[in-house]
């Protein structure tokens, strides 16, 4: 299964945006755009996670990257519940190690544009990924179709290389002005 974070279409399915037309999440207006998402998995019983996480800090407050941050659940067997752990970030993480051939997970994972992971700790690996995939098209834009069929909203992602299914996430987030 591919996986695409597709974080304007929120916009679109909100704006009533008619069958058949075309939308990417390329940024209009004089707003500089982001270079990409990343994707931070981590959790409050990890040792490691503290400085992936001022480093994910650091991203979304940079303004070119949009920065996500899923606390996981399976550290909970510790014998204290993580506060902010979630099963459907864990079942997400879990999801792309099977994309990515790898039969498990760990905190804290960065994961860029959907498409590379890396420790979230690797301010270097992460910056150098965003930055490659930003400069091979490999960012933001990816063209979808969004159609009302039968009193259903069908969403079609296609691009190079991309076959089968897609899992497209929903992400509502208001741009820092300068």
């Amino acid at each position: 299964m591919i996986r695409i974070s597709t974080i304007a279409l929120a916009t679109c399915l909100a704006t009533g945006l008619p069958g058949g037309q075309i939308f990417n999440t390329a940024w209009a207006g004089d707003r500089t755009a982001p270079i990409g998402v990343v994707e931070l998995f981590t959790s409050q019983g990890c040792n490691s996670c503290p400085p992936a996480d001022a480093f994910l800090d650091d991203l979304a407050k940079s303004g070119n990257t949009i920065a996500l941050g899923y606390h996981v659940d399976y550290w909970d067997y510790l014998g204290w519940r993580d506060t902010l752990g979630n099963p459907d970030y864990t079942q997400r993480q879990y999801g792309y190690a099977a994309s990515f051939g790898s039969r498990s997970v760990y905190t804290p994972q960065a994961v860029v544009n959907g498409r590379a992971h890396f420790n979230g700790s690797s301010r270097g690996s992460v910056t150098k990924a965003l930055s490659a995939m930003a400069g091979s098209g490999e960012g933001l834009t990816v063209p979808i179709t969004v159609e009302k069929a039968n009193g259903a909203i069908v969403i079609k992602a296609a691009g190079a290389g991309m076959t089968g299914e897609a899992h497209i996430v929903l992400v509502s987030y208001a741009a820092a002005t300068p």
